[in-house]
């Protein structure tokens, strides 16, 4: 009898697991969601920076115009605060100071230099030979960038009560600026711990975009 309860016993499968369409599609999503980050935090980090068009090409679909804007501006913020929260980085942006400008421990830098240097280095990176296409495209991309600034951030981006430090690559050369950066950063670091502004420790990232961010910067820069 003891045998035949045993037998039973065995025969006894458990309940297969079910996972609901909904849990699936979630999954699924927030894979597409860490895939679309991560190729996006590549770009960035081969070339230097990215435009906003590509930063659209990598929202999700589905959104009308409004809401592209808005999306843009969140992935912006979003992507610039796990960079900030992780530590140790030199951030790129002309929207950083109005993102970061809270924190003690964030050096805000502007960085501006004479018109016939930006010329010469758009025209070289752009591979241009007219100059006055080269100073057109200056103009304009310079239009953009302050009026989006002003637009969703109520700030404008030349201001220099908005940042730590500014330099001008027309009287000191590429060294020299990296050197103040250095010298001004650890100033900041050092007494951002002491100080009453809260720190970017405070900030609260998304794990998937967290994710994207430490596996993509844990890649070697391509050479």
């Amino acid at each position: 009898m003891a045998k035949l309860k045993e037998d039973k016993k065995k025969q006894i499968k458990k309940p297969a697991v079910v996972i609901e369409q909904p849990v699936i599609d979630r999954l699924q999503d927030i894979e597409a969601r860490r895939t679309r980050l991560k190729a996006l935090i590549v770009l960035g980090k081969e070339r230097g920076y990215l435009t906003y068009a590509e930063i659209n090409d990598h929202l999700p679909e589905k959104l009308v115009d409004h809401e592209i804007l808005e999306a843009i501006v969140s992935m912006l913020n979003e992507i610039i605060e796990a960079l900030a929260r992780r530590g140790d980085a030199v951030i790129l942006s002309r929207v950083g100071f109005a993102v970061l400008g809270s924190f003690g421990d964030v050096l805000n830098v502007y960085v501006q230099a004479p018109s016939a240097q930006r010329l010469a280095a758009v025209m070289t990176s752009e591979g241009l030979t007219d100059s006055a296409a080269a100073e057109e495209r200056v103009r304009a991309e310079d239009t953009v960038q302050r009026q989006f600034v002003q637009r969703f951030y109520d700030r404008h981006w030349d201001d220099p009560s908005g940042y730590g430090l500014i330099l001008d690559t027309g009287s000191l050369s590429v060294e020299a600026a990296a050197i103040k950066v250095i010298e001004a950063a650890r100033s900041v670091a050092a007494t951002a711990v002491a100080g009453d502004a809260p720190t970017t420790a405070v900030l609260e990232v998304d794990p998937v975009l967290a994710d994207a961010v430490e596996s993509v910067l844990a890649e070697p820069v391509p050479g």
